[in-house]
């Protein structure tokens, strides 16, 4: 375990029990809580743990199951051209696959929460409730709004 430096109060505020398999690593799952939908990240690069680097999933609903459209139905997808080739199985093509792939983000933990490097120098506090992990993919999107 590496030593970590500071006050309790100051790990707890940063959500972080203190073992080592509750550090953050490239490949773990975010899950971005909002109002009331649920946005799905992976991490591609640990700087340090108050400094990481994000690309969002590219989710879909699972058209190999009937009614797939469902909220347990989520597929989710590291690049958009995966996606879109998976989309062309059932709708041949209407998904073009030559398309730009989300931007990858830096968040950084300052203040007491993440926020999203815009520019150097610049922070865009994040909105919603974060939780990491391995494989906590949990899409959902509210259909009533």
């Amino acid at each position: 375990m590496s030593k970590l430096y500071g006050s309790l109060v100051n790990r707890m505020l940063e959500g972080r029990i203190l073992n080592e398999d509750k550090l953050i690593h490239t490949g773990d799952d975010i899950n971005m809580y909002y109002w009331s939908d649920v946005h799905c990240y992976y991490v591609t690069a640990v700087e340090n743990q108050k400094r990481i680097r994000v690309k969002e999933y590219n989710v879909c609903a699972d058209r190999s199951k009937q009614n797939g459209m469902g909220h347990q139905n989520w597929l989710y997808f590291k690049t958009l051209k995966e996606m879109n080739e998976y989309l062309n199985k059932y709708h041949p093509g209407e998904y073009p696959t030559d398309v730009k792939d989300n931007d990858e983000e830096t968040w950084v933990f300052r203040y007491g929460g993440w926020w999203e490097e815009t520019a150097k120098g610049k922070y865009a506090k994040l909105d919603g409730k974060i939780t990491v992990g391995k494989n906590i993919k949990n899409y959902y999107y509210d259909w009533s709004f």
